[in-house]
This record gives structure tokens, C-alpha cells and sequence, in this order.
């Protein structure tokens, strides 16, 4: 989705809100377009003024990119995830991301991670509140910064975005929770917008850990002291973690299947896990586009299978069928067959 912006005049750049004193940036031109917005935590970068489509300054509304809101979407879910903006000399302020479970409250920029809509935004449109809930104490006047905006200027991202404009959200489908192997169940989310020809698909795998494998605390020493072991089949840690994804279509004639390999670890976090997936079923090798598929109705598949080294060779030691899904292959940017 592409729109024409405006850009603010240098008087409106340097404005801020009374109470704000961070001084407006000097850099250079070429230099103030790189401001990021980076987890505490991880120290990733989570998006940046590359990845911002437009910003409305006075709702302090933006709309990210499909491909960025995406990975916002795929990231493993909390309550709050903190972040702090920053840019070439230094931190400008800092936030939160802050689902609408979460019982806590927040005094600073806040931004909802929810894939629902509240009053009318949803990914890839994104609001930064002042707190949570509600605005309230510094957050509202800390994520009007005049640097922050000098940056949205000099890119050419400032704009208004009316209530009610039309942005398309970026759509979910979830599969449900499904198997109870090695104490675990195993969901798929994809994004149907890229089953699309010359596009890789994208998934998102997560790990649930059953009641079994998890307990009270009382409970899991009471069966200790009665020698009950919770589940025994979660001590049997795999090796190796596969995801098994197919797509099939024209009445099962047309199919292939990839595997991904998934970091053992995401099955041990378990609830606290996701793993994204991207996959290229569109030829057998490379980037390129065969003619085994067509636009049109289709079928997608995923397995997850776990599996350990023994004395007799490869065991498998868990499996979790996702059902399978009717989907829809688009046309997409490659012409068949090349």
C-alpha cells in the first residue's frame, strides 16, 4: 500500500508539547532518517523508520509495512514487551508493548500487541498511547519528542491518518491447539495474504505445555513423594524437531513439501515459544517459479515431527498433526514457469 506524503515544514518539526525538553537533533540530514525502536530485552531491532509506511504525529498513529507488521505478529507472545527508541545519538524515550490481558499498568508510551482491533486500529496500523490503561503520567507528552519527529520529517513520513481510512489488516488464521506429545501441544498461525505465487508463505509455530507436563507446584511434590511422575514421556528429550509443511492442490495431482527444521529449544519453552516459518514451495530448488501450481483453490498441511538418536538408530518420539486447511493460492509477481 503505497501514499503520496506530505512534508511538515521545519517550523512544525521543531514543535513540542510544554514539559518537553530534549533538544532537537543536529545531525545530519542523511543521518536523521535512522531511528529505531529495539527490545529491551533481546536488544533486536523490532522495526524502524525504513519499516514506517506514514506516521500521524497528532494521533500518533502509524501504519508499518505488511512484511514488518508480520514479524511483529510472530514474535513469541507477552504480556509487555519493553522497548526503547533510539537513534544515532542515543535513546530518545522509552515503551512498552502491551497486550489487553495484561493486569499491570504502565506510565509511558504505550503500544497495543494484540492482533484485535481497538477502536479502530489493528496491524499494520499501530496507536502509542500515553499509558496503560489509559493515558496518564509522562508517557503522553514523552512520545512527542521533537527529535523523533525531526526524523518522520526528513523521511517524508508525516501525514494524517484520518479515523476510519481504510488500511487493510493484515489477516490471521489460527489452527488451534492439537497432540499432547512430550507433554506438549503444537499450534500453527499463517497468514493467508502470502499464499501467493512467487511469495514465500508464512507461518508461525508455537508449543503449549499441557497440564501434565506443568502442575502446581503442590501437586508436582506431592506425586514426587508418591513416586507418580508427571507425564513420563517429557523426559525424553528430542534431538531434533522437524515441521513438515505441504501444499496440495488440483485434487491432490499437484503437492510438495517442505521441512523446516525448529530449534529443540522452542519445544522445551513451550507457551513462552514461536518459531517462525517461511517456505518456498514453488519449485524444488532455488528462487524460482515452475509451473506445479496454479492460482486457485488449494489444501495446506503441516506436521510436526520430534525425534531422538537411540542404540537402534533414529526414534521418533513425538508427532503433532495440525488438520489440514482449505486455502487460497493468489496470483502473484512471477509469471509460470519462470
Amino acid at each position: 500500500m503505497t501514499f503520496l506524503l506530505p512534508v511538515a515544514t521545519l517550523a512544525a518539526a521543531l514543535w513540542q508539547p510544554a514539559g518537553t525538553t530534549t533538544p532537537v537533533t543536529s545531525e545530519p540530514a542523511a543521518d536523521r532518517a535512522a531511528v529505531e525502536w529495539v527490545d529491551v530485552k533481546t536488544g533486536k531491532v523490532l522495526f524502524s523508520g525504513r519499516d514506517i509506511v506514514c506516521f500521524d504525529w497528532d494521533r500518533q498513529v502509524f501504519e508499518l509495512t505488511r512484511e514488518r507488521a508480520m514479524d511483529l505478529m510472530s514474535l513469541p507472545p507477552m504480556l509487555q514487551r519493553d522497548f526503547v527508541v533510539r537513534d544515532r545519538e542515543g535513546e530518545i524515550y522509552r515503551g512498552c508493548f502491551m497486550s489487553a490481558l495484561s493486569s499491570s499498568s504502565y506510565d509511558g508510551p504505550t503500544i497495543g500487541s494484540d492482533f484485535f482491533e481497538v477502536e479502530g486500529i489493528r496491524p499494520p496500523l499501530y496507536h502509542i498511547a500515553g499509558g496503560y490503561p489509559g493515558e496518564h503520567g509522562p508517557g503522553a507528552k514523552l512520545r512527542f519528542d521533537p527529535r523523533l519527529r525531526q526524523h518522520l520529517d526528513t523521511a517524508g513520513l508525516l501525514r494524517s491518518i484520518k479515523e476510519g481510512e481504510k488500511v487493510e489488516p493484515v489477516e490471521t488464521v489460527f489452527c488451534g491447539w492439537h497432540g499432547e506429545a512430550l507433554g506438549r501441544r503444537a499450534a500453527i498461525m499463517f497468514f493467508p495474504e502470502t499464499i501467493r505465487m512467487g511469495l514465500d508463505i508464512r507461518l508461525v509455530l508455537r508449543f503449549h505445555k499441557t497440564k501434565a507436563a506443568t502442575g502446581s507446584p503442590a501437586e508436582r511434590e506431592r506425586d514426587a513423594r508418591r513416586g507418580i511422575t508427571r507425564d513420563p514421556a517429557i523426559s525424553q528429550e528430542p534431538d531434533r524437531v522437524e515441521a513438515h509443511i505441504t501444499l496440495r492442490s488440483n485434487d491432490g495431482k499437484s503437492e510438495r513439501t517442505r521441512k523446516i527444521t525448529v530449534p529443540v529449544e522452542n519445544l522445551i519453552e513451550g507457551y513462552s515459544s514461536a518459531f517462525p516459518l517461511v517456505v518456498w514451495p514453488w519449485s524444488e530448488s532455488g528462487r524460482s517459479v515452475d509451473d506445479l501450481f496454479k492460482p486457485g483453490p488449494a489444501e495446506l498441511t503441516v506436521s510436526i515431527v520430534a525425534t531422538r538418536k537411540t542404540d537402534k538408530g533414529i526414534e521418533q518420539i513425538g508427532i503433532w498433526d495440525i488438520p489440514t486447511r482449505q486455502v487460497q493460492i493468489l496470483p502473484g509477481p512471477h509469471r509460470e514457469g519462470k
